[in-house]
C-alpha cells in the first residue's frame, strides 16, 4: 500500500495537469467561455503548488474548482473533465476529518449528480423514464470512486497515527539508556555523598578533639593525627572512584550491546525489520569513535522511521584499511534531493569533531543510506 501511496503522490499533479491540457485543446474551438473556464482551472492547479495563499486555503479553492467543473460538464459532458473532478476528492479526502469535510464531500456528490442531470436530460433532452439507469449508473460509479478513495485515505491516517506512536516509541527507545545513565550517575553521586560525608564529618570530629587536648601527652596527638590522614586518604580515594565511575560510565559503551537492544526492540514490536552486522573488533575502538557510531546509528534509524517510511534497515559495521566503515541503509521511499536537517548536521558535526567522513545518498522510492568512515585505532 505504501507503494501505492508513492506513485499516486508523483501520478496526481501530473495526471491532473494532463488532463486539464487535453480538456482546453478539445474545447479550444468549442466555445471561447468553457475554454476560458478550463484555463482558469489549469491555473488553480498551478497555483496550489506554487502559490502560498491557495495551500493556505484549500477549503475556498475547492469549491472553486468543483462550481467550475460544474459548469462545463452542464454544458459539455467533457470526458477529460469528468475524470478531473474526481482527482479533486482526493484534495478533499486530504483535509481534515470532520464536517467540513464532509459537506466538502455532499457539495462534491450534489454537484457532480446536478451537472451531469442538467447535461443528459435538459442539454440532450433524453427521456428519465427510458434512461433512468444512467442515473443508476453515475451513482454506483460515484459510489465506487468515493470506496477507493475513503480506503486510500483512510490507510493514510491510520499509517499517519501509526507514525505518531513510532515516533513516541523512538524516542523512548533512545532516551533508555540516557535514564539508566542518569539513574546510575545519581546513585554515584549519591554513594560519593554518604561516604564523603561521614568521613569528613570524623575528620571535622578528629579536629575538634585535636584542639580540646592540648595538653595531651604527644603519643596521643600523634595517634589523632594519623587516624585524621587516614580519614581524609580515605575521603581522596572515595572521590578518585567515584570520578572514575561516572567518566566510564559517559565514555565506556558496549556498541553491540547497546545497537543490539535497540535492533531487538524494534524488531519485536514488528514496526520494522532490522538486520545488523557488527564486527566484534569495533567494542576495541576507542570511547568517542563507538558514541559517536551509536549516536549516527541511533539517528539513521529515526529517520529512516520517521521521514522514509522504511520497513526495512541494515546496518553494517567493519574495519577497513584501520577505519571503522559504518553503512546504513534502508528502503525507504528516499527522495531526489538531500536536504540537510537539524538531525543530520548533527551527524556531520559529530563526525568531523573525531575526524571522520560521512556520506548521505538517496533515490526517490529507492531508499536512504548512509556511510561513515572513522578513524578506529588499531584494529588488533
Amino acid at each position: 500500500m505504501q507503494k501505492i501511496l508513492d506513485y499516486i503522490k508523483w501520478f496526481d499533479p501530473v495526471a491532473r495537469f494532463c488532463l486539464l491540457v487535453w480538456a482546453a485543446i478539445s474545447t479550444y474551438r468549442q466555445g471561447t467561455l468553457l475554454f476560458v473556464i478550463v484555463l482558469l482551472l489549469i491555473l488553480l492547479d498551478i497555483g496550489r503548488r506554487w502559490l502560498q495563499i491557495i495551500r493556505r486555503y484549500p477549503t475556498i479553492f475547492s469549491i472553486i474548482s468543483i462550481v467550475l467543473c460544474m459548469l462545463i460538464l452542464a454544458d459539455n459532458r467533457n470526458d477529460m473533465i469528468q475524470v478531473y473532478y474526481f482527482f479533486l476528492l482526493d484534495e478533499i479526502f486530504e483535509m481534515p476529518h470532520g464536517k467540513l469535510q464532509n459537506s466538502l464531500i455532499t457539495f462534491h456528490f450534489a454537484g457532480f449528480i446536478t451537472a451531469e442531470c442538467y447535461a443528459i436530460y435538459i442539454i440532450e433532452h433524453q427521456n428519465f423514464g427510458q434512461n433512468f439507469y444512467t442515473m443508476f449508473i453515475l451513482l454506483g460509479a460515484y459510489a465506487f470512486l468515493l470506496l477507493i478513495f475513503a480506503v486510500i485515505h483512510y490507510y493514510k491516517w491510520d499509517r499517519d497515527k501509526l507514525k505518531v506512536l513510532n515516533t513516541k516509541l523512538i524516542e523512548y527507545s533512545f532516551q533508555e539508556r540516557e535514564y539508566l545513565v542518569a539513574n546510575e550517575r545519581s546513585h554515584i553521586s549519591q554513594e560519593l555523598h554518604d561516604s564523603m560525608g561521614h568521613s569528613l564529618m570524623a575528620a571535622l570530629m578528629n579536629v575538634r578533639y585535636l584542639k580540646a587536648i592540648k595538653d595531651k601527652s604527644p603519643e596521643e596527638k600523634n595517634r589523632q593525627i594519623d587516624e585524621l590522614e587516614e580519614l581524609l586518604k580515605e575521603c581522596v580515594a572515595n572521590l578518585r572512584g567515584s570520578v572514575y565511575n561516572l567518566k566510564e560510565l559517559d565514555e565506556n559503551i558496549n556498541l553491540r550491546e547497546e545497537v543490539e537492544r535497540i535492533t531487538n526492540k524494534f524488531n519485536n514490536l514488528g514496526l520494522i525489520k532490522i538486520r545488523m552486522d557488527i564486527d566484534d573488533k569495533t567494542d576495541k575502538a576507542p570511547s568517542p569513535v563507538k558514541t559517536v557510531l551509536y549516536k549516527t546509528i541511533r539517528e539513521g534509524i529515526t529517520n529512516s522511521i520517521k521521514h522514509g517510511n522504511a520497513t526495512s534497515i541494515q546496518i553494517h559495521i567493519h574495519y577497513v584499511s584501520n577505519q571503522i566503515e559504518l553503512i546504513l541503509k534502508d528502503n525507504g521511499s528516499g527522495c531526489a534531493k538531500i536536504h540537510k536537517s537539524l538531525g543530520l548536521n548533527g551527524i556531520i558535526d559529530r563526525i568531523k569533531k573525531i575526524n571522520g567522513e560521512v556520506w548521505f545518498t538517496s533515490v526517490r522510492n529507492k531508499g536512504f543510506t548512509i556511510k561513515v568512515l572513522l578513524p578506529g585505532g588499531n584494529e588488533n
